[in-house]
């Protein structure tokens, strides 16, 4: 008796793996960004297309939820996502790595207990987490180049996309009368500030921002709202209005007449948290921060060193005075903020710490550069900027393994860069500012407002434009011409002030900068960067 011929069993073929398990017609798992069928077989993922096959969601209810804490605890937990499944994997991206990023340096319950949440509730923020995680998948799969918006890129037409439905869905959302309605708002704001700056486009970031703070500010928002959500959305807010007025873009400066509480001799509180430490650091550092660009504004616009000093030095000692209190507390607490004894603890402790240090130094320099720049004691601080700043990459870099993937490329903390940028412009020892740009190049990442990329650009140019100037000098003095270090360049060729804007397609920059010669003649310079030159 013949046998039976043998009958190929069906399988449906996959339209939705990694491009390499397709091209080795082996079943793939559909890791975000890079699936673990191909890294544990020693495999290159070429990562996934952006748009692929519509596909209900039926099935997956059970494989993306979350516990729903109030007001949304009554919701069905599902993401008010379509069909499509590349809106279901970027959600699922957002939870598995976005999310953990996000989180950056400190504990925060923004991103767990507040934005994913009303994920499943809230068409608008569905949408906009859509579009903000698939920019962060195509960030983590490139790399972090320069932010170039590509429309031929697929996964940024789908963001895009995403994007205006956010919009959409805001903009309907808006009519309807329901106390979480502020919140909603600020979520959709906050996650369009990070979408923009993903994009590279930061006056839409800061437009955003603006908006959402002016939100925060208007009391008529806030009538029935009895169900607020926590203040973490509003502080994370607060710190990249911090990073922007740091940044120069905010109209008004600072205010001579305010007056900070604080605490004298013996009455000074220890802080029972880091958080607690953070957001009083976080008030401080927005007054020194708003007291620095006031300066800078004068400086600007061609007010003379020493009459700032005579104008504005008491509000600098009262500054100094103020962090130095703080700075008291902050030791004192020590033992307790550090009490969990995790490396998590102590890297947020080191943080802080830099960013005190970080300060410390701005207020000592910013009125009395002439003096101080050049001394043993700034070249010391500028070490142990250094120092700092290498421990908390050390930290983050062991907790994270061999898995680069890990490192927070993408995170509103502000973390290390701009202590190194104060290096890398600042410091008159050249090998130290040569060490900071190699530790910002070496992890490029960004931080709020702050791009490693840019500030590594920028700094470089800087420290190019300091060598240009002094030799510019000793020519018309006659001088031969020599080899020199950053502590020989003298004061005049120094750079006082410095703005770079990057234009819109993010092919150029110009950087507006002054230097002590120059200010004496009342002009400024400019310097034209072909950032194409930098990728």
């Amino acid at each position: 008796m013949a046998e039976k011929p043998r009958q190929k069993k069906f399988t449906r073929r996959s339209r939705t793996g990694c491009r390499t398990c397709r091209a080795r017609h082996v079943k793939c798992d559909e890791t975000p960004v890079a699936c673990n069928n191909c890294t544990s077989a020693g495999w290159k993922c070429d990562g996934y297309d952006a748009n692929r096959a519509k596909l209900t969601a039926h099935g997956r209810d059970s494989q993306i939820c979350v516990k729903l804490p109030s007001p949304y605890s009554n919701i069905v937990s599902k993401p008010q996502l379509g069909s499509s499944l590349d809106e279901w994997r970027a959600f699922a991206f957002f939870q598995a790595s976005t999310v953990p990023k996000m989180a950056g340096f400190f504990d925060s319950c923004l991103w767990n207990k507040l934005v994913l949440p009303m994920c499943f509730a809230e068409p608008a923020v569905s949408h906009a987490v859509v579009a903000l995680s698939t920019m962060h998948e195509d960030l983590e799969v490139h790399g972090t180049p320069l932010p170039r918006e590509d429309l031929n890129n697929n996964r940024h037409r789908f963001a895009m996309e995403q994007y205006g439905q956010a919009l959409s869905a805001l903009s309907r959302r808006r009519y309807v009368h329901d106390p979480n309605l502020r919140d909603v708002v600020l979520t959709c704001c906050l996650l369009f500030v990070v979408f923009e700056l993903l994009r590279g486009r930061y006056d839409p970031a800061l437009l955003h921002l603006e908006k959402g703070l002016s939100i925060i500010r208007d009391p008529g928002w806030n009538h029935d709202d009895d169900q607020h959500a926590d203040g973490s959305l509003s502080e994370a807010m607060s710190r990249l209005d911090v990073q922007a007025v740091f940044f120069g873009v905010k109209e008004h400066y600072f205010d001579p007449t305010s007056v900070s509480e604080t605490f004298t001799g013996d009455s000074l509180p220890n802080f029972r948290n880091l958080e607690e430490a953070r957001r009083e650091f976080d008030y401080v550092s927005n007054r020194i921060f708003r007291f620095v660009r006031y300066v800078a504004s004068l400086m600007s616009k061609g007010s003379p060193l020493e009459i700032l000093v005579e104008r504005l030095g008491e509000h600098q000692i009262e500054l100094k005075d103020e962090l130095a209190k703080y700075s008291q507390r902050l030791n004192k607490s020590k033992r307790l903020l550090l009490r969990p004894g995790g490396p998590r603890e102590q890297r947020a402790f080191d943080l802080i710490c830099l960013h005190y240090l970080s300060l410390s130094v701005l207020l000592d320099t910013y009125l009395d550069e002439e003096e101080i720049l050049n001394s043993d004691a700034h070249v010391n601080a500028c070490e142990d900027l250094l120092v700092l700043s290498e421990k908390v990459m050390n930290s983050v870099k062991a907790e994270s393994g061999s898995d680069w993937k890990s490192l927070p490329s993408l995170s509103l903390d502000t973390g290390i860069i701009p202590s190194l940028f104060y290096v890398c412009s600042k410091c008159p020892c050249g090998p130290m500012r040569q060490r900071a740009l190699n530790l910002l190049e070496s992890w490029p990442h960004r931080e709020g407002l702050w791009d490693s990329n840019l500030v590594a650009i920028m700094a470089r140019q800087l420290v190019a434009i300091e060598a240009e100037e002094e030799a510019q000098r000793l020519s018309i003095e006659g001088a031969a011409p020599t080899s020199y270090s950053m502590a020989s360049i003298s004061t005049d060729s120094r750079v006082q002030y410095a703005f770079m804007h990057v234009a819109d397609d993010q092919t150029h920059a110009v950087i507006t900068y002054t230097t002590k010669e120059a200010e004496k003649e009342g002009t400024k310079k400019t310097r034209l960067v072909m950032l194409n030159d930098h990728v």
